[in-house]
């Protein structure tokens, strides 16, 4: 399955009995889905906060009944290249509004073809001449377009292609080179046969059923394999991709990639695929301690051979459940209650994003990244939830905040690890506080005031301590499942003199590259982008680089010198004789799968282990630890601080 995970101005927020609950930029709307057959509460508040929902008829079709929704309105989304510009070209604009027949104007699970093909445009380092059938309001012809590629955008509708051309002027691309079409899609496509034109990329998204103009019947099972036989006569030599949409649940994915197998790789080779288009989700047990037996699954592989390893070891009387993965910042807050008043001593930010167990993930006080609203609604709420349990004590929150909007992940109404550490940076006696509440005293009375406390003067980082060596069999690759042993603490009056302190304190050690000392790399396809520029910083202090051949070809194509080892599973010399010449100084591996202790990428990562090579397996980590590499500084030039005088006289 393939992930459309970028988005920010829309999200599925909730399904049940038939219908789903979507935000699409500021506003929620209920919309049918007949795939959504089970009947959960209508838990979200959405659901009663909507403003706009279309209900079905028995009959077929339906109407809309609309509260406060304006007309028109518009969402945006940036492409992975256009991130990478750092704000030079204009993110996409989309406009949209309710259609008679349920829909805005905008299918968002197509973001993730968007930021394929765009990516294949933008670093083809040639003119890309694109045609888009089908083309709808041109989700797809902006993206091509925003890439710089020429595009050919046609559709039968006049009114589709109107509104196409005002979603190009709203992303900036008034003046791109855009064809704009109204016509059959499969006349086109022989008239331009006829009259000898090509193009280097074929996008189509065809309906499942239609009637043209003259009364001409489409039906995809029977039209669709002649008409990908005739774009293939429309391709240029050396084509970059076709990209086939199906929404018809008769045919499976697979069929469509047969078609183009058959038609298109005899004549120009290269390879296809095909899989469905989702969201992330967060597999767990339906009870667990320390995130035991938790993954995030990116695709159906990944559920498959985790329903294999949790019917092996866990009692299937209990359902696993299937979360909503949010990508973002995982943040944590300690609070005392008195029943009426709390006492928050500081906000913890993790530097791991969501995902990694918060007990393997470097944690710094104050928060270094959080905006003045975020750090507002995590004081709310942590107020609002520990007088709505009636806390007298401590309670404990954890938070992910994802494109400025914070979730709540957990409650819990109890102390936690974090309290000694949180106590010590701020100067708080958290526990002393919380038991003087319980024996009735008030929070107004103890002299250390109610809400947020003022941030301390120095920055402190938690950093997990790991004993992988004693711990046999264990993949050293973060997730959701705790690993760490333990923790140090590194404080200094900035955050990366306190970074570099806990990282010594926690074992990682900090060479200066000699003759032939190198670096190795295997990451899976979605790090690889951030894990450009940590090569690239570690190319520029001296180091040879190391790669697995996926990603030693990534960083070659993105002009990082690397050179190419095989795997483990490879003919010698490969990874093995690399890590046993004593010339790796660290190795850098995320995979995508890694449960199974036969995989190349566990046994890669247990073999650095057995070397005392250190093993970075996440890319927060990775990018913090390079960092205090290039840096000047060592604990012989940043000063003490001794947190026992810190807050004397309080």
């Amino acid at each position: 399955m393939w992930i459309a995970d970028h988005w920010k101005d829309y999200e599925v927020l909730d399904t049940s009995s038939g219908e789903k609950l979507e935000r699409w930029g500021d506003y929620i709307l209920v919309r049918p889905d007949p795939q959504v057959i089970w009947k959960t509460p209508h838990d979200h508040k959405g659901w009663k906060q909507k403003n706009g929902h279309y209900h079905r008829s028995a009959k077929g079709g339906g109407e809309w009944e609309f509260f406060h929704l304006p007309d028109e309105w518009a969402i945006h989304y940036t492409l992975p290249f256009q991130k990478e510009a750092s704000g030079k070209a204009d993110p996409l604009t989309f406009h949209l509004k309710p259609f008679s027949f349920k829909h805005t104007g905008l299918f968002p699970e197509q973001a993730v073809n968007w930021d394929w093909f765009s990516g294949l445009i933008h670093e083809a380092g040639r003119p890309v001449k694109v045609l888009n059938l089908f083309a709808y309001t041109g989700g797809a012809t902006v993206s091509a377009a925003a890439a710089g590629a020429a595009v050919t955008h046609v559709d039968a509708s006049k009114g589709m292609v109107g509104w196409a051309k005002e979603n190009a002027a709203a992303s900036g691309l008034a003046d791109a080179p855009i064809r704009w079409l109204v016509d059959d899609c499969a006349k086109f496509v022989a008239r331009e046969k006829r009259r000898g034109n090509t193009y280097d990329g074929i996008i189509m998204d065809p309906p499942s059923y239609g009637r043209g103009p003259g009364g001409e019947i489409w039906k995809l099972e029977d039209c669709i394999y002649d008409l990908i036989s005739q774009c293939e006569e429309v391709l240029s030599d050396k084509p970059l991709f076709f990209a086939v949409n199906s929404y018809t649940t008769g045919l499976s994915p697979a069929v469509m990639e047969y078609m183009l197998k058959t038609t298109l790789v005899p004549r120009f080779g290269g390879k296809t695929s095909c899989d469905e288009i989702g969201l992330p989700v967060l597999m767990r047990p339906s009870y667990v301690l320390g995130g035991q037996n938790m993954i995030v699954a990116y695709n159906k592989a990944d559920i498959i051979e985790y329903m294999g390893v949790i019917t092996e070891h866990v009692d299937m009387d209990h359902p696993v459940l299937l979360d909503k993965y949010i990508m973002g910042t995982e943040c944590e807050v300690d609070a005392i209650c008195d029943g009426e008043n709390f006492l928050i001593p500081g906000i913890m930010e993790q530097v791991e994003r969501t995902g990694v167990h918060s007990g393997d993930s470097i944690c710094v006080y104050p928060a270094q990244h959080l905006t003045q609203d975020e750090i507002d609604t995590m004081v709310d709420y942590t107020g609002r939830f520990a007088r709505e349990l009636h806390v007298t004590g401590l309670v404990n929150v954890q938070y992910a905040v994802s494109h400025g909007r914070v979730y709540v992940i957990e409650v819990n109404a109890r102390s936690s690890r974090t309290v000694p550490y949180i106590s010590k940076v701020t100067g708080v006696p958290m526990v002393d506080l919380a038991v003087r509440c319980c024996l009735g005293e008030k929070l107004t009375d103890m002299g250390y005031g109610t809400g947020l406390h003022p941030n301390a003067p120095y920055v402190a980082v938690k950093v997990p301590v790991f004993s992988f060596e004693k711990l046999h069999a264990v993949d050293t690759q973060f997730g959701p499942e705790m690993k760490s042993t333990g923790e140090v603490l590194g404080i200094a009056p900035n955050y990366h003199d306190a970074l570099l302190k806990g990282l010594i304190g926690a074992g990682y050690t900090f060479k200066t590259p000699g003759p032939g000392s190198c670096c190795i790399f295997t990451v899976k396809d979605s790090d690889k982008p951030e894990f450009v520029d940590i090569a690239w910083k570690l190319k520029s202090m001296g180091y040879k680089l190391y790669g697995t051949s996926g990603t030693c070809a990534w960083l070659n194509k993105h002009m990082v010198p690397c050179n190419e080892v095989r795997n483990m599973s490879g003919e010698s010399p490969n990874i093995v004789d690399l890590l046993q010449s004593g010339l790796v100084d660290y190795v850098f591996s995320t995979s995508a799968k890694g449960r199974d202790p036969k995989r190349d990428s566990v046994r890669l990562r247990r073999k650095a282990v057995e070397l005392s090579i250190p093993c970075i397996t996440a890319v927060d980590t990775a990018a913090s630890l390079v960092d205090c590499l290039r840096s000047e500084h060592s604990l012989a030039n940043i000063p003490l601080v001794d947190i026992a005088t810190l807050y004397r006289g309080k």
